[in-house]
C-alpha cells in the first residue's frame, strides 16, 4: 500500500519521519517523481488500483493538485 514521508537529512531516523501523502488503503504508491513546471514543483505518484495504473499530481506540501488522465485501462511501468 504505502505512503509517503519525509525527514530532515540531519535526523533520518523513522521517530522523525512526517508524512507528505497519507495512505491509500484501495492502491498500492509504486513509484513518486517530482517534476518541475513554469507554475511550480509538482509530485507525481503512481499508484496501482486492481492492476490498474492511475498517476496523480500533488504539490511539494502534499496537498492534491490534480491526476492525469489516461488514455485508457492499462499499466505505467516507472515515471522518468
Amino acid at each position: 500500500r504505502w505512503r509517503l514521508a519525509v525527514a530532515d537529512p540531519a535526523a533520518p531516523q523513522r521517530a522523525h519521519w512526517r508524512p507528505l501523502v497519507d495512505e491509500d488503503a484501495g492502491s498500492v504508491l509504486d513509484a513518486v517523481r517530482r517534476i518541475e513546471g513554469p507554475d511550480g514543483a509538482r509530485l507525481a505518484l503512481l499508484r496501482s488500483r486492481h492492476a490498474v495504473s492511475e498517476i496523480a499530481l500533488h504539490h511539494v506540501d502534499g496537498t492534491p493538485a490534480g491526476a492525469v488522465e489516461l488514455p485508457g485501462t492499462g499499466s505505467v511501468h516507472g515515471l522518468t
